[in-house]
Parts: structure tokens; C-alpha cells; sequence
């Protein structure tokens, strides 16, 4: 049966999110799982009461935001800007995107605190009317720019560009928050693939584990993200630790694998990194240390899986690479014959799957091929052919 006597894994997981930060940082996330995962750390056990963490998903609620202002329960107070008539009850629930002729230059990237003080101003014209007929505040422009550190000379200025036409209440109150805390305190944002502050913002952001630092430093390469891997190298090799993870009995809840998933995807984008820079030793190293954290079979997502293959491929471990290929291959062989035993009508729903993974095995072809495995490649050939 599984074990749940030990089920710590959220604990676990919290606190490398803990650990991660540097003293007195605030962590901005949209999990509540990670949320209380947190608080509970900081509540019960007295870990880490440094650290604000603030969900984006309470701050559209003008109680849970006065409460951040005030601090206590051992934390310290965040420095918003807006005071709490800007953002009380149905005050700046959105704010949308509206050219206004004239009133802003197209080449200009505007500061944080210009853009907020406009959408916070209390008067009329700094308003539109929308189709519901009610009146909302709004911005002219999406060129914007984070503030300067007051330490520190740029070679160019901060811009970005915002990512979205309307802003709920809890983004705007976000970019409060950071401009408000003008580089004072670390920033640090949990993975938000679907958060439009995060996306907005990743040229600024480095990766430093399983969190990303906001940094006064506009990065070229920052797509898909810009890794830190002097920051990343020493939390996923000896900081962080696993709890259970790494036993196969252990039941993990749906939520809990999301979490471990993205761990996992964490080794990856610090062994691509660690790949550019041509450390091969460090990179086959990062890749042992993911498997044996979170073996193969309690990975669910068999898609992540490849990227490891390729990984060691690339560092010229081509017989771990093999090694792992090989079981890859099974579960894919496995996959694709239960596909293609449904009935008809639920195959063209299934058509997307088959097709990843015959993606996947072209992959792995390749870095058979590359790598003169004959009878691999040919393993894979056949695979390939009956699915083609």
C-alpha cells in the first residue's frame, strides 16, 4: 500500500521555496498550496518569519491587502504605495489599456510610479467608459520602465513592455508593491506561466531554483529564462532536500505532483544552462542528482523525461543518455499501443498525444544517430515505422 505515515512533501517542498530567498525577501506566488505550505512553516514551525509571502490570488481583496500593510503575526510590513482608498471595494477592480492622442509620446518607455499614479488618480479623465457602462480607470501606454536602483549606474534604462490589455486589482497592486519597495527588499516570483506581471517581467527575472529573482539587470538571453546557475548549482545539489520524493511507495496528491513536476524542471533548465557554458561534468552531474531526487518511476509526465536524454546526449554521457532512452522507449511503446487499441472515435481525440511522442522518438533517433548506437537506433526505427 502506499505510505502516507511520512507524507511530508509539502513541508518538504516549502521550505526549499524558503531557502531559496535571500533575508527578508518577499516570495509573490498564485498557489495556495504553496501558500499555506509556507505560512505554516513561518506560523507553526518559526521558520523563515523573515520572508513575506504574499498570493496573488488575496489581493483583490482590500482586507487581505490592509493586513499586508500592517505586518504582524512576526511579519514585517509591505510598503504599497497606494493607500487604501485607491483600492477599497470595487475601487480599481481593472484598469484597461486606452491610446489617448497626445497624451503620450509612442517612443517613451513611462516609470512605474508615472503609469500608477495615473491609473490611482481620483479624478474623472483618467477614466473610460466600458460596454457595461461603468466607468474604469486606465493606462495610455504599455511602454513602461521599473525604477532605477539608486545604487547602482544601468547601461540602459529598465523597460518592458506589458504583456495585456487589462489589469486586475492583484497585478496592479504587484507592481505597487514593487515600486513601492524600490529595490529594498528581494523580490522573488514563484513560476506564473499564466501571470502577465511574470510575463511581463521575465527579462528581469533570474532563476535561481525554484524561484525567479526580479534584478535591476535587463538580461539579451533571458528566453526561455534567464538562469542563474551560480545562485542554482549549490540549492539543487545541496540545499534543498527531498523528503519522500525519492521513495516509490509514497502517494503523491495531483497538486503535489504539479509542485515536483516543476522541481524537476528546474534540473533541466540548470543542465541546459551549465550545457552553454560548456560545463559537461557539472551538467551530467545536475542531471544524476534530478534522477536520484525523483527517479523515473514517479514521474507521471513522461514528456519530461526527453529533455534528460538530450541532456546527457549533448554532454557527451551518451550511455547514461541510452540508458535512460531505454526505459523511455518502453513507457512510449506502452502508450502507444494502448492509443492504438481505443476504439476509433476516441483516437482522433488522442491524435495530439500519439503525436508528441512520435516527436519524441524522432528526438531520441537522432541522438542515436549522432551518436553511432546502431542497435538503439534501429530500436527506435522500427518503434518509429509503426506509427508513422
Amino acid at each position: 500500500g502506499h505510505d502516507q505515515s511520512h507524507n511530508n512533501i509539502p513541508e518538504t517542498l516549502g521550505r526549499n521555496y524558503l531557502k531559496t530567498c535571500d533575508s527578508n525577501a518577499i516570495i509573490i506566488n498564485n498557489s495556495d498550496n504553496i501558500t499555506s505550505a509556507l505560512w505554516y512553516l513561518q506560523a507553526v514551525k518559526g521558520y523563515r518569519r523573515d520572508v513575506n509571502v504574499v498570493n496573488t490570488g488575496l489581493l483583490n481583496y482590500d482586507r487581505h491587502l490592509n493586513e499586508l500593510r500592517k505586518g504582524g503575526g512576526g511579519r514585517k510590513p509591505l510598503p504599497f504605495a497606494y493607500q487604501p482608498e485607491r483600492y477599497a471595494g470595487n475601487r480599481r477592480t481593472f484598469a484597461t489599456y486606452k491610446q489617448e492622442a497626445g497624451v503620450v509620446d509612442k517612443k517613451q518607455h513611462y516609470s512605474l510610479s508615472t503609469i500608477l499614479n495615473f491609473i490611482g488618480k481620483p479624478d474623472q479623465n483618467t477614466k473610460v467608459q466600458v460596454q457595461t457602462g461603468q466607468e474604469i480607470n486606465f493606462y495610455p501606454t504599455k511602454h513602461w520602465h521599473l525604477p532605477p536602483p539608486a545604487d547602482k549606474d544601468l547601461n540602459e534604462p529598465l523597460n518592458f513592455e506589458l504583456k495585456t490589455n487589462i489589469l486586475s486589482k492583484a497585478e496592479l497592486m504587484v507592481f505597487d508593491l514593487i515600486r513601492a519597495n524600490n529595490w529594498e527588499r528581494p523580490v522573488y516570483f514563484a513560476k506564473m506561466s499564466n501571470s502577465v506581471v511574470f510575463k511581463s517581467l521575465k527579462p528581469f527575472l533570474e532563476q535561481e531554483g525554484i524561484l525567479y529573482r526580479l534584478t535591476p539587470e535587463k538580461h539579451q538571453d533571458w528566453y526561455p529564462i534567464y538562469v542563474n546557475s551560480k545562485a542554482m548549482y549549490p540549492n539543487l545539489m545541496k540545499n534543498y532536500s527531498w523528503g519522500n520524493l525519492n521513495k516509490t511507495n509514497v502517494h503523491i496528491s495531483p497538486g503535489l505532483r504539479k509542485l515536483s513536476n516543476r522541481f524537476r524542471d528546474t534540473y533541466i533548465s540548470l543542465g541546459n544552462a551549465l550545457l552553454k557554458q560548456d560545463k559537461l561534468d557539472s551538467a551530467i552531474k545536475v542531471m544524476d542528482t534530478g534522477l536520484a531526487v525523483m527517479p523515473a518511476k514517479n514521474i507521471t509526465r513522461d514528456y519530461q523525461w526527453v529533455p534528460y536524454v538530450q541532456i546527457y546526449y549533448r554532454a557527451n554521457a551518451a550511455g547514461k543518455g541510452k540508458r535512460l532512452g531505454r526505459k523511455k522507449l518502453d513507457a512510449i511503446k506502452q502508450s502507444l499501443t494502448y492509443y492504438a487499441h481505443l476504439p476509433k472515435t476516441y483516437q482522433t481525440h488522442y491524435s495530439s498525444k500519439v503525436q508528441k511522442r512520435v516527436n519524441h522518438l524522432k528526438i531520441m533517433h537522432r541522438l542515436a544517430k549522432e551518436a553511432e548506437q546502431q542497435q538503439f537506433k534501429t530500436r527506435i526505427k522500427v518503434l518509429l515505422n509503426s506509427y508513422q
